[in-house]
């Protein structure tokens, strides 16, 4: 492929994006289309990711304790400390929704119920 590059002109290159570009249009078009007929509302690697933050609740997790009404501080077994609110108010759209929130990497970097959200759920 580097050789590929070096020796390529700018038509040539835009045409190989315009290419991978349409392929990767079409690999996304036929997921959503098998995430529609099966009547979810989203994909599978999502249920899969959160049925990993599951387990690890069960297991990583070494106590969690109530601060205020909907505030919970979680430690794992590392002794990492995270706040988890379950009363979040986000506004989206005009509209008001109440989520939980929490303060570990994996909630901060990819916003998906991480483990500490399911060991403080009531």
């Amino acid at each position: 492929m580097i050789s590929w590059l070096t020796n390529t002109d700018l038509v040539s290159l835009h045409d190989h994006i315009d290419r991978l570009s349409i392929e990767t249009d079409a690999k996304c078009v036929k997921a959503l289309a098998k995430i529609r007929q099966d009547k979810k509302r989203w994909a599978p690697v999502y249920d899969s990711e959160v049925d990993t933050s599951f387990k690890l609740c069960t297991m990583k997790v070494k106590a969690c304790e109530q601060v205020h009404k909907s505030i919970y501080t979680v430690t794992d077994d590392d002794d990492v400390t995270s706040t988890v609110n379950l009363d979040t108010k986000i506004v989206h759209q005009g509209y008001v929704y109440t989520v939980p929130t929490c303060t570990c990497g994996y909630w901060c970097s990819l916003f998906r119920m991480c483990k500490c959200n399911y060991q403080s759920t009531p």
